[in-house]
């Protein structure tokens, strides 16, 4: 969470988030959700007397200048300003890259503040996306579909929390019991520590959605997190040491909640144009009206939120309308059917796509496609029609052929196509599909 930055909101809730200066490649989150993708430069979230000063799209929260130039509650040292993205100027990729922060120890990237980009692969994706105007949504994927948790995936938000900590650990656990239990008061999300994962928590760990790290080496971000549609590598909520010795009103459960809002695909609200500056892009849709006291609105941004970072009424709207009532229907498979298992195999050339299905799902359930192989082969699953390179319900776009769909079929049941298509140079892979028919 970088205290500069737009990306995505809460009350606007618009879905994925960083706050500016440290932002992986995701979008914001203004309960408008984060459907998108991602990332603009880095976003992360500064915690300065005003959230964040324009970037481009993110979940980070990170440090930076206030909107009277100042420090940000807490902090002494002014930091660099980052990238933010601008579409006004189109500068070559190899330029975009040089100036987007790059996290040490992790290597990701960070855009919009707090919005962490997995790769080069997704950052090049990300940066040619700037030229064209995002489309309206809540956080947006690559493809214009919104950012979200399926009913099933939205009850199973799993993490561990790391001994890395040290010290510090007591106060992570803590302040991640306290913000998940807002959101999880707010809407139908049940967030879960894993502490049997604890001892093994990496990016790493399929055991859990994410990973609740400290950050390793320098950053310009008290905190970061990811989008629903990020892949596992990204999945992580990343903190700064910066975060545990925050000048009131600004504390570590605030700037959790902020950044929990992005893992439910809401991006910065100030990314929206009412907020009169730090806009990011318009990869997002509104859930509610503007709000300035989002929780998912930097305060340096023209934000009436504090430092404090609380759920505005409108977030809460926002939230419930977009994910259910707490404790309301939606998360459960379908009953019944039989359930399928199905390995496709081949080989693929750079631009080359093997098309499989349709497989014939039942409504509620569970459609995974487990891949791995040699090479980048990427993976594409689509509802109701062959997916494109545009048009495709999941694609992880990871830098190798090891990639994972799992999606919820959607009401009625669906036909469900599958395809694999090399993105450079001769991959070979195994796609092992597990559906339930109807």
């Amino acid at each position: 969470m970088n205290v500069s930055i737009a990306t995505r909101s809460v009350s606007e809730l618009t879905v994925g988030c960083i706050l500016e200066h440290n932002r992986p490649v995701k979008n914001a989150t203004t309960l408008r959700t984060s459907a998108e993708r991602p990332s603009l430069s880095s976003r992360s979230f500064r915690l300065e007397l005003g959230l964040a000063a324009c970037v481009a799209a993110a979940s980070v929260l990170s440090g930076c200048l206030g909107s009277d130039g100042s420090d940000a509650p807490g902090t002494t040292a002014e930091r660099p300003e980052e990238n933010i993205g601008s579409t006004t100027s189109k500068m070559s990729f190899e330029e975009f890259e040089r100036g987007t922060f790059k996290e040490p120890g992790t290597g990701i990237y960070i855009v919009d503040g707090d919005t962490p980009i997995e790769n080069d692969k997704k950052l090049r994706e990300f940066w040619e996306a700037l030229e064209s105007p995002g489309a309206l949504t809540l956080a947006k994927t690559s493809n214009g579909h919104d950012a979200v948790w399926s009913d099933t995936q939205k009850l199973e938000l799993s993490y561990c929390v790391s001994h890395a900590f040290g010290a510090h650990r007591d106060a992570v656990l803590t302040a991640m019991s306290d913000a998940t239990a807002t959101w999880a008061a707010t809407a139908n999300v049940k967030y879960h520590h894993v502490a049997a994962e604890d001892a093994d928590c990496t990016n790493s760990n399929a055991n859990v959605v994410f990973d609740v790290s400290p950050v390793v080496g320098v950053v310009d971000y008290l905190a970061r997190s990811f989008f629903p549609d990020s892949g596992r590598g990204e999945r992580t909520v990343l903190i700064d040491a910066s975060s545990f010795t925050m000048a009131a009103p600004g504390s570590l459960t605030g700037v959790l909640r902020h950044e929990l809002g992005h893992t439910l695909g809401f991006r910065h609200e100030h990314t929206r144009p009412e907020a009169g500056k730090c806009f990011e892009d318009n990869k997002w849709r509104a859930l509610t009206p503007y709000d300035s006291a989002s929780v998912m609105h930097y305060p340096q941004c023209n934000g009436t939120n504090t430092f404090e970072l609380l759920l505005s009424s409108m977030d809460r709207q926002g939230a419930s309308a977009l994910y259910g009532v707490p404790g309301g229907g939606g998360g459960g498979g379908g009953g019944g059917g039989t359930t399928s298992q199905v390995t496709v195999t081949g080989a693929v050339n750079q631009g080359q796509t093997d098309a499989y299905g349709p497989y014939k799902a039942a409504a509620g359930t569970d459609f995974i496609a487990t891949q791995v192989g040699t090479g980048d082969a990427d993976l594409y699953v689509r509802f109701g029609a062959a997916p494109t390179s545009t048009e495709y319900h999941c694609r992880p776009f990871a830098k190798t052929s090891k990639e994972q769909c799992r999606l919820t079929v959607p009401a009625g049941g669906s036909d469900v196509y599958v395809s694999v298509t090399g993105h450079h140079g001769h991959s070979g892979y195994k796609t092992d599909i597990s559906y339930t028919a109807r």
